[in-house]
């Protein structure tokens, strides 16, 4: 007998909440594996199932935000490193060693970190320069630095159990918060503004649920970079008259993380022969002020 997590806030239709459902599915499987956690689809409504072979504590929410402060705050700071975004192979192979090692201490997440650095930022030089190519997802993070969830830790530091709990009852009420641009609310260049939008007018911010933002950056560790002999192709991307988009498959079976991680890496013309694959969908990646947005999605 299962017991089933109804994610209700979270929507298949939006690249985002697919991020953050994968990344609450690599979250719950770390820090309780034995509970050996799967995702499914509830294909009529298009919300996200976690699937658990025995219940959550009734204070999950309250542990796994504890847990991640916890690990932002380490002195070893396993998360973070100053130089990581489009590097030279030596500091970032020093930075997956600092991971790996890290994995060694006593700490519930201890391995997430290892997951992060190897999907976030790429895996592979580019023949040209040498330098570590990023992962397509990677530009969402802080658009103008350097620094591996540099971003994120504003939002680890102020994230509220109660905020998360409510985000995915689907009771939650948005509020301001860092812009991590895979919203496509969040894309709303000057000529859509009454005002200067480096004026940073009070009441201007974006309105979104923070805890979802944080979410989807552990769910990149479910989408890796792969190889294609001259440097890297992110998992999930394709590239057509438009230009990129970032595509997500619904499934109605339950999936386990590694079997998800698996999912993402077939290539979209065999994705859609797979017989539990619902739909999938897909969101154009727009480049707009030096920033990347989500468009909308559609339909793959």
């Amino acid at each position: 007998m299962t017991h089933p997590l109804d994610l209700l806030g979270l929507r298949e239709d939006m690249a985002r909440d697919f991020l953050a459902t994968i990344g609450l599915l690599r979250l719950i499987d770390l820090k309780w594996p034995s509970l050996q956690a799967k995702l499914s689809w509830e294909i009529n409504q298009g919300f996200p199932r976690i699937h658990l072979n025995s219940q959550l504590p009734p204070d999950w929410c309250q542990q796994l935000v504890a847990d991640i402060q916890s690990l932002e705050q380490h002195p070893e700071s396993p998360l973070f490193h100053g130089e990581i975004i489009k590097t030279e192979y030596q500091i970032y192979r020093a930075a997956i060693l600092k991971t790996l090692n890290f994995q060694s201490e006593v700490h519930p997440l201890a391995s997430l970190p290892a997951f992060m650095f190897a999907a976030y930022a790429g895996q592979s030089a580019d023949p040209k320069t040498g330098m570590i190519e990023p992962s397509m997802l990677s530009f969402a993070n802080g658009q103008s630095g350097k620094s591996l969830l540099r971003d994120v830790r504003e939002l680890i530091r102020i994230w509220d159990a109660d905020a998360l709990s409510a985000a995915l009852n689907g009771t939650g009420v948005p509020l301001p918060g860092k812009s991590f641009r895979w919203s496509p609310r969040e894309y709303r260049p000057a000529a859509h503004r009454a005002h200067d939008p480096g004026s940073k007018l009070k009441g201007d911010e974006p309105m979104d649920h923070p805890s979802f933002n944080l979410l989807a950056f552990f769910g990149v560790s479910c989408v890796p970079s792969l190889s294609n002999g001259e440097g890297c192709d992110t998992a999930c991307f394709s590239r057509d008259e438009s230009g990129w988009s970032f595509r997500w498959p619904v499934w109605s079976q339950p999936l386990s993380v590694s079997e998800v991680t698996a999912l993402l890496t077939t290539p979209a013309h065999l994705i859609v022969t797979i017989p539990d694959i619902t739909r999938v969908w897909k969101s154009r990646r727009l480049v707009a002020e030096k920033s990347v947005y989500f468009a909308p999605a559609t339909l793959a």
